[in-house]
Protein backbone atom coordinates (compact mmCIF):
# COMPACT_ATOMS: atom_id res chain seq x y z
CA UNK A 1 0.00 0.00 0.00
CA UNK A 2 2.75 2.50 1.32
CA UNK A 3 4.13 1.48 -2.38
CA UNK A 4 1.21 2.81 -4.30
CA UNK A 5 1.16 5.79 -2.17
CA UNK A 6 4.54 6.76 -3.28
CA UNK A 7 3.96 6.02 -6.76
CA UNK A 8 0.86 8.33 -6.96
CA UNK A 9 2.00 10.63 -4.58
CA UNK A 10 3.27 13.03 -8.00
CA UNK A 11 0.24 12.55 -9.27
CA UNK A 12 -1.88 13.62 -6.30
CA UNK A 13 -0.03 17.14 -5.95
CA UNK A 14 0.64 18.01 -9.63
CA UNK A 15 -3.28 16.97 -10.03
CA UNK A 16 -4.37 19.45 -7.67
CA UNK A 17 -2.48 22.30 -9.06
CA UNK A 18 -3.19 21.80 -12.33
CA UNK A 19 -7.00 21.79 -11.77
CA UNK A 20 -6.13 25.24 -9.87
CA UNK A 21 -4.76 26.69 -12.67
CA UNK A 22 -6.96 26.01 -15.49
CA UNK A 23 -10.06 26.37 -13.30
CA UNK A 24 -9.03 29.08 -10.64
CA UNK A 25 -7.31 31.70 -12.46
CA UNK A 26 -9.06 35.07 -12.43
CA UNK A 27 -10.66 36.33 -15.37
CA UNK A 28 -7.79 37.73 -18.09
CA UNK A 29 -7.26 41.34 -17.24
CA UNK A 30 -9.48 43.16 -15.18
CA UNK A 31 -12.67 41.26 -16.04
CA UNK A 32 -13.68 39.36 -12.96
CA UNK A 33 -16.68 38.37 -10.82
CA UNK A 34 -17.55 40.30 -7.96
CA UNK A 35 -18.65 39.25 -4.49
CA UNK A 36 -22.34 39.71 -3.80
CA UNK A 37 -21.42 41.94 -0.93
CA UNK A 38 -19.68 44.51 -3.31
CA UNK A 39 -20.67 47.84 -5.06
CA UNK A 40 -21.79 47.09 -8.32
CA UNK A 41 -24.02 49.05 -11.02
CA UNK A 42 -27.22 46.17 -11.13
CA UNK A 43 -28.49 43.03 -10.72
CA UNK A 44 -28.56 40.42 -13.44
CA UNK A 45 -31.11 37.82 -13.01
CA UNK A 46 -32.10 34.70 -15.34
CA UNK A 47 -35.76 34.23 -15.62
CA UNK A 48 -36.84 30.69 -13.89
CA UNK A 49 -38.28 28.25 -16.76
CA UNK A 50 -38.61 24.37 -16.29
CA UNK A 51 -38.40 23.14 -13.32
CA UNK A 52 -37.20 26.25 -11.75
CA UNK A 53 -40.33 27.72 -12.34
CA UNK A 54 -41.95 27.11 -8.50
CA UNK A 55 -39.11 30.25 -7.46
CA UNK A 56 -40.86 32.56 -9.66
CA UNK A 57 -42.57 34.16 -6.61
CA UNK A 58 -39.41 34.36 -4.86
CA UNK A 59 -37.97 36.15 -8.20
CA UNK A 60 -40.59 38.48 -8.24
CA UNK A 61 -40.38 39.56 -4.40
CA UNK A 62 -36.61 39.54 -5.33
CA UNK A 63 -36.86 42.41 -8.40
CA UNK A 64 -39.44 44.38 -6.74
CA UNK A 65 -37.50 44.87 -4.01
CA UNK A 66 -34.08 45.14 -5.89
CA UNK A 67 -35.74 48.01 -8.17
CA UNK A 68 -36.37 50.56 -5.50
CA UNK A 69 -32.46 50.65 -5.56
CA UNK A 70 -30.62 49.39 -8.46
CA UNK A 71 -31.56 48.62 -12.19
CA UNK A 72 -32.27 44.88 -12.95
CA UNK A 73 -31.58 42.87 -15.97
CA UNK A 74 -33.34 39.65 -16.52
CA UNK A 75 -32.37 37.33 -19.24
CA UNK A 76 -35.27 35.38 -20.73
CA UNK A 77 -35.29 32.63 -23.86
CA UNK A 78 -36.94 34.26 -26.16
CA UNK A 79 -39.65 37.65 -27.09
CA UNK A 80 -42.64 35.13 -26.10
CA UNK A 81 -40.76 34.42 -22.75
CA UNK A 82 -40.09 37.73 -22.00
CA UNK A 83 -43.95 38.72 -22.62
CA UNK A 84 -44.90 35.84 -20.24
CA UNK A 85 -42.57 36.66 -17.77
CA UNK A 86 -43.45 40.76 -17.83
CA UNK A 87 -47.38 39.72 -17.50
CA UNK A 88 -46.56 37.49 -14.50
CA UNK A 89 -44.64 39.74 -12.83
CA UNK A 90 -47.45 42.58 -13.45
CA UNK A 91 -49.67 40.09 -11.97
CA UNK A 92 -47.55 40.22 -8.86
CA UNK A 93 -47.93 43.78 -8.44
CA UNK A 94 -44.01 44.05 -10.03
CA UNK A 95 -43.81 47.19 -11.35
CA UNK A 96 -41.47 46.80 -14.27
CA UNK A 97 -40.09 50.15 -14.68
CA UNK A 98 -36.52 49.32 -13.52
CA UNK A 99 -36.06 46.44 -15.80
CA UNK A 100 -34.10 45.72 -18.99
CA UNK A 101 -34.78 42.66 -20.38
CA UNK A 102 -32.19 40.43 -22.85
CA UNK A 103 -32.99 37.61 -24.73
CA UNK A 104 -30.22 34.70 -24.60
CA UNK A 105 -30.31 31.48 -24.65
CA UNK A 106 -28.88 29.82 -20.81
CA UNK A 107 -29.14 27.07 -19.41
Amino acid sequence: MRQLLRSCLPFLLVVPIISMTLFCDPLPGDRRVPAEWEPHEATWMQWPKGVEASYRPNFSAIIDALQDYEPVNIIVQSAYDQTRAQYYLAGQGVPLTNITWHILPYD
